[in-house]
């Protein structure tokens, strides 16, 4: 089982209607993704009492999912982002005013005892609070033996500064046992942008390291080895959240081999990128971050019809 703890927040699209609004997150369409590959996913999140709010509990109802994580907090607002498309990318501008994204329930720590995977999202850290329940789900996990996984997800926006922000970051990574960079974002940590120039100068602590690399697909660096696949063709509509599927459909793929027989047989890891890169690529090819995360079915379809050559 996979139990996640991160933000759910609508992203804003501009329409000729004015705005399309799209229930998102990164650690929540990662879970989305991970539950449509068939793990079991528990996903604690925070959101107020008001519209979006509202809309993410439709979500919820609409789509049987499990809502016991979904902490509504009546004093603070859901948070929005505002979503630009430029050639099928998305800029993200966070509405973050009195938000209730990083404030976490202590108790909510005792789902990790019935977990094998824990992920945490990356927006809690930009605050003190939130920091505090980051490390109290790290020591609690690392107690409890269960693999730590982390999306770098890096918005400097949300914080006072560049610098603080790597600082930050640079003390949490090093903690997980599986972390994922976009390949601008290993450029950045490392000040490298040469790839396997860059995971060799990582901080040491990680198990495995994944890297996407847009259309050019992704990589695990595990045991001092790299394992790449290339991307799949497709008609890319909207990337948002396919950084995310591509991460959830790997975590279930941990979830169901173990992480430990992922790292010490390459020919399932390399499977395990390739299914995942298929994900997160059909996932570019609907306007929003969930509307386009494809079942497991879908992805052995993409499979079948397009074997490996």
């Amino acid at each position: 089982m996979i139990i996640v703890y991160g933000e759910i927040l609508v992203d804003t699209f501009p329409s000729q209607k004015g705005r399309e609004v799209f229930v998102g997150g990164a650690p929540f369409n990662l879970s989305v993704a991970a539950k449509s590959m068939g793990s079991n996913v528990l996903f604690h999140g925070n959101i107020g009492n008001d519209a979006y709010g509202k809309k993410i509990q439709d979500y919820f109802l609409s789509h049987n999912y499990d809502d016991s994580g979904l902490r509504i907090d009546p004093k603070r607002k859901t948070t929005a982002s505002e979503v630009v498309l430029k050639h099928g990318e998305r800029e993200f501008t966070f509405l973050r005013n009195d938000t209730a994204d990083d404030v976490f329930d202590e108790d909510s720590l005792d789902d990790i005892a019935s977990g094998d995977i824990v992920h945490l999202g990356s927006l809690m850290l930009s605050s003190e609070r939130g920091r505090k329940f980051f490390q109290e789900a790290i020591n609690t996990a690392k107690a409890q033996h269960k693999t730590l996984s982390f999306d770098i997800n890096f918005r400097s926006d949300i914080f006072h500064d560049k610098e603080e922000a790597l600082k930050i970051y640079n003390e949490v990574y090093p903690q997980m046992d599986i972390v994922k960079f976009s390949e601008d974002e290993l450029a950045l940590f490392t000040g490298e942008k040469n790839v396997e120039k860059a995971l060799e100068k990582l901080l040491p602590g990680p198990k495995m390291i994944l890297v996407t690399l847009g259309s050019k697909g992704s990589l695990a660096y595990c045991r001092k080895t790299i394992t790449k696949v290339s991307s799949v063709p497709v008609h890319v509509v909207d990337t948002t959240g396919a950084g995310d599927c591509f991460f959830g459909t790997f975590l279930s793929q941990v979830d169901s081999f173990g992480p430990q027989e992922l790292s010490f047989l390459p020919s399932l890891l390399e499977c395990a990128l390739r299914f995942s890169n298929i994900a997160g690529a059909l996932a570019t090819t609907k306007k929003g971050a969930l509307s386009g995360i494809p079942s497991y079915k879908e992805v052995e379809r993409y499979l079948e019809e397009h074997p490996k050559k």
